[in-house]
């Protein structure tokens, strides 16, 4: 079996975390983050694992509804998957918490500076300040869900790659 059988099943998890994002949750407890980071470090080619997280993103905004900040917040997800495609390469899934980590803070830093740019806070350092000392509360919930959601995608891939498909080594990658 090559890794391309495996396409199925990646897109499979992506699918269930989109559905997730539709479902009732509290706020800021998504998947989109965990989403961008196993695309980018499940998916060989960089415009497949760009294009999965920000399809999942318009896809599920669709029904949700569009946000004056959506170009940040999908800015902020292309980044993650972008950022966690490169390091791929070097650092394998070793770092996958502190991936998760970062990719929290990474994507707290680009959309609460999209927040400031509607103008809310002034167009000031202080009200720059003021915007990310608000939006603390919020980040517990992005940094929680990242971590769960990538643990149990990353963790339900290997489990099911690993029971179902022996033959494929649990470093693979998808080259679409």
């Amino acid at each position: 079996m090559t890794t391309k059988n495996l396409l199925p099943l990646q897109l499979l998890v992506i699918i269930v975390a989109a559905c997730t994002r539709l479902a009732p949750h509290p706020v800021n407890f998504t998947p989109v983050l965990a989403i961008g980071l196993f695309s980018g470090f499940y998916f060989k080619s960089r415009l497949f694992s760009l294009a999965v997280p920000l399809s999942v993103m318009i896809v599920s905004d669709f029904f949700i509804g569009y946000y004056l900040i959506s170009f940040w917040v999908y800015t902020a997800i292309a980044g993650i998957a972008f950022i966690a495609w490169s390091i791929n390469k070097y650092t394998g899934k070793k770092y996958l918490i502190l991936s998760s980590f970062f990719s929290s803070v990474f994507f707290f830093i680009v959309s609460n500076f999209g927040v400031w740019t509607l103008g809310g806070y002034g167009y000031s350092l202080e009200g720059l300040i003021s915007c990310y000392i608000l939006a603390i509360p919020f980040f517990f919930n992005t940094l929680a869900s990242t971590f769960i959601y990538t643990l149990i995608f990353f963790g339900s891939y290997e489990l099911i790659a690993r029971t179902y498909m022996s033959s494929i080594t649990s470093d693979s990658v998808i080259d679409h």
